[in-house]
C-alpha cells in the first residue's frame, strides 16, 4: 500500500494505493491510467468517459499536469518516498504537444539560457492558449517548430539541455 498526499493549491486529497486499486479521501475509485507515449502523455478511463493529460514532474514532489487546455500544479507527499520515476520528456528535456494546435508565440530561441518554469513557446487548441513551460533550468537545444506552425499530439516543440 501506498499513501500520498496531494495538494492543488488549497485544495488537498488523501491517495491511496494498492495494487491496481486506488482511494481519493476514503473514496474507491474507479478508473484506469495508461500512458500512451514516453514523454509524458496519459489518457484516464473512468466508465464511458475518456480523458487526456500531460504529466511532468518537475521536481520529487511537483507534478505539472496538463489538462484540458489547464496547467495544474500538484504537490506530492509520500512518507514512505522512494525516487519516483520521471517521464522521459523531463529526464532529457525533450517537450511535445500535449494536444493538437497552433504555436501561436515562440518565446526562446536555440541557444538561449532559462530558467525552470519559465515559459518556452504559447500553443493554441480549440480558442484556449496553453504556455509550454522549461521543466528544469538549461539551454535551449533544439526548438523545430516557429509561430503558425500547426503541431500534432505528441509532436517535439522544443529541447532543453
Amino acid at each position: 500500500m501506498t499513501l500520498y498526499t496531494v495538494s492543488f493549491g488549497s485544495r488537498q486529497y488523501q491517495v491511496q494505493i494498492e495494487g491496481t486499486q486506488a482511494t481519493v479521501n476514503g473514496e474507491p475509485v474507479n478508473a484506469i491510467i495508461q500512458t500512451l507515449n514516453q514523454y509524458g502523455l496519459h489518457l484516464l478511463q473512468r466508465g464511458n468517459q475518456a480523458l487526456e493529460f500531460h504529466l511532468c514532474l518537475q521536481d520529487e514532489e511537483t507534478l505539472q499536469v496538463l489538462v484540458k487546455g489547464r496547467r495544474l500544479v500538484a504537490h506530492i507527499t509520500n512518507p514512505f518516498r522512494r525516487t519516483p520515476a520521471r517521464p522521459q520528456d523531463c529526464l532529457n528535456g525533450t517537450l511535445t504537444a500535449p494536444m493538437p494546435g497552433l504555436v501561436v508565440e515562440v518565446l526562446v530561441e536555440e541557444g538561449q539560457a532559462v530558467e525552470e518554469g519559465q515559459p518556452l513557446l504559447v500553443i493554441e487548441s480549440m480558442k484556449m492558449q496553453m504556455q509550454i513551460r522549461s521543466p528544469f533550468a538549461g539551454r535551449i537545444a533544439s526548438l523545430p517548430v516557429g509561430p503558425g506552425q500547426q503541431v500534432n499530439k505528441g509532436q517535439v516543440l522544443v529541447k532543453v539541455e
